[in-house]
């Protein structure tokens, strides 16, 4: 399944909280030495230390999505404190159109459009009760509509463009994960998807399938009808398992990672199913009627083994499934 990728936004999380960090610590010299801001001076140093934490939690790619939202909840407080306190010959205001940008950036659309909402709200409301106390421009509604249609064109573009981008992100995840014969999931996706399972510590177990004699398919029919038979076996395979985690690993070798099930004997079941469905399943191919079968392993994984092990022990059931005759499950249960 698709997710964000965390890792530029760690980047870009850990970039943009060093810069706010030293802008932030020249303006604190400003507020405490030069304009007499105390109380500001004050929630800038807060923001100053959170600033340093976020960007040293961002490089190591450890933060959170509740870090990132409370640090942008922190920038708003700064922000609207600041418009609050400083006259508007001080130019905090302009502070406000960058948000939207950051905001899409870090969070992405949805909770983009929430903290955009939010500002926009809260920077009109100080810019309001400001405007009627402050005759800088007699801009009730000028300065109203000037400042909403600034904030709004800003807003807009950093929409569009997020959404757009990640659209494209999401295809090129999708192209850099998906066989391009089948439309199985590949051996890339197999792996990050295993590894996230590891990470979580999750139970999970795992059936490998090669298809018996798929060379003779090739030589006899040629390689498009191979593909064709490819095609319906991962078909079958997916119908048959009810799981999106099918996987192309390559060749004639395909996996299935069930996450679902409690037991190994549940597991085996479901491949025995697996193996019966290929076996009854007969492709028609330009012409041709082809019957295959196939050989099975299956495993559980267990805690504290690496994906390469893990996978060294379905792939020996597997073969030890060809060297017994073929067309059978073989699993530590068997």
């Amino acid at each position: 399944m698709y997710q964000e990728n965390s890792e530029l936004q760690g980047k870009v999380l850990s970039g943009l909280a060093s810069a706010l960090g030293i802008i932030v610590l020249s303006v604190i010299y400003l507020n405490l030495f030069i304009n007499k801001f105390y109380i500001l001076a004050f929630v800038e140093i807060l923001f100053f230390i959170a600033s340093f934490y976020i960007a040293i939690v961002a490089s190591k790619k450890k933060h959170k999505n509740w870090q990132v939202y409370l640090y942008l909840v922190s920038l708003l407080i700064v922000i609207s404190f600041a418009l609050i306190k400083a006259p508007f010959l001080k130019g905090v205001f302009f502070w406000v159109f960058c948000l939207p940008v950051i905001f899409y950036i870090l969070t992405g659309i949805k909770m983009g459009f929430v903290f955009s909402l939010l500002s926009i709200s809260g920077a009109y409301a100080i810019f309001f009760q400001k405007t009627g106390t402050e005759d800088l421009f007699s801009m009730h509604q000028s300065g109203s509509v000037n400042f909403i249609s600034c904030y709004l064109s800003i807003w807009v573009v950093s929409h569009l463009y997020e959404n757009n981008r990640q659209k494209k992100e999401k295809t090129l995840y999708l192209l850099a994960n998906t066989d391009i014969v089948t439309g199985a999931k590949n051996r890339l996706a197999f792996k990050n998807r295993c590894n996230e399972l590891i990470e979580k510590k999750a139970n999970f177990f795992t059936i490998l399938i090669d298809i018996d004699y798929f060379k003779k398919v090739n030589d006899e029919y040629g390689h498009d009808v191979g593909d064709d038979v490819l095609k319906s076996t991962v078909e079958c395979i997916t119908k048959t398992a009810n799981s999106t985690d099918v996987f192309r690993y390559g060749g004639e070798e395909f996996c299935v990672l069930c996450t679902t099930y409690q037991s190994e004997k549940e597991c085996v079941d479901i491949a025995e199913n697996i193996r019966l469905a290929i076996q009854n399943n007969h492709v028609i191919s330009r012409g041709n009627e082809i019957s295959i079968t196939a050989s099975l392993g299956v495993t559980a994984y267990k805690e504290g083994q690496g994906l390469e092990t893990m996978f060294n022990l379905v792939d020996q059931k597997m073969y030890e499934a060809k060297f017994q005759g073929r067309n059978q499950v073989i699993s530590d249960y068997s």
